[in-house]
């Protein structure tokens, strides 16, 4: 489990099963761009989870403004994604999740790591794979060389291998995959890219589901509802429904969890998320 910063005491609400009946209102209105099946519920028995994916925008949150308030309002603990253009407050869809929070008692969490090491790695990966890919022969032999025998072919086959599997999980690869997806009516996010994927993007995925799992062991928490981009969604709930995945993609970001701050940041309605 991720270390939660807890800069408040969390008021439990009885929630009970409420959650559940916003899953009819979903399906009946609620749609995000081509993807389908943006919403998502989970209960342990103790603790209910919405996974809300939202086209993060001013008009995004203004199509289903009263239905994300009434959600907010119900629940003990809201959670949302991190914004690197902006302070969260003044995000166009995140800041008025805040605002609703805050008017409804609601605690506030923010468990994605998304930081400017994702968005400098994010586009500095296809670069290198791509370096890798191209330079293959060469490259792979140098460094395997040492280690075992390599046949021009092996190497060259080995560095096209690497290369291609770098630029998969960068966001070039989740640009493209999201590309094909929407064609095919589903989310970037699919069982092959779940499973196999590796980059900035997954380990957002890993490390959100991981601190949406932290917050609903919580006992004070009945009702909790996540909101991200839609894109994230069915990874998260993948992340989530497969804990041993989700730890072992843990140990494979080790060190980068290491270099950055990946814990769950947890405020209370009354102070500044900023």
């Amino acid at each position: 489990m991720q270390e939660t910063h807890d800069h408040t005491t969390a008021v439990g609400k009885d929630a009970g099963t409420i959650l559940e009946r916003y899953l009819d209102i979903f399906e009946e209105d609620y749609a995000v761009e081509e993807i389908s099946n943006p919403v998502t519920y989970h209960s342990d028995g103790d603790t209910e989870l919405l996974n809300i994916g939202v086209k993060h925008t001013r008009e995004g949150y203004d199509e289903h403004a009263e239905l994300f308030k009434e959600i907010v309002l119900d629940v003990d603990a809201t959670v949302i994604e991190q914004s690197l253009r902006q302070e969260i407050d003044e995000d166009p869809f995140y800041g008025r999740i805040v605002r609703d929070a805050r008017q409804g008692g609601t605690v506030i969490y923010v468990a994605d790591p998304n930081t400017t090491v994702h968005e400098t790695t994010e586009w500095i990966q296809p670069w290198a794979g791509g370096g890798i890919a191209l330079g293959g022969g060469t490259l792979t032999q140098e460094l395997l060389g040492g280690v075992m025998e390599v046949s021009p072919a092996a190497a060259t086959t080995g560095g096209l291998a690497i290369g291609a599997y770098i630029v998969y999980g960068s966001r070039v690869g989740a640009t493209l995959e999201t590309a094909y997806n929407r064609v095919r009516n589903q989310t970037m996010d699919t069982p092959l890219y779940d499973r196999f994927g590796h980059g900035m993007h997954d380990h957002r995925n890993v490390m959100i589901a991981d601190g949406i799992d932290t917050i609903c062991r919580d006992p004070d928490h009945e009702a909790v509802a996540a909101f991200h981009g839609a894109a994230h969604r069915s990874s998260i709930d993948h992340y989530l429904e497969h804990p041993g995945r989700r730890d072992s993609k843990k140990r494979f970001y080790a060190q980068l969890n290491r270099i950055m701050d990946v814990s769950v940041e947890k405020y209370p309605p009354d102070i500044e998320t900023s």
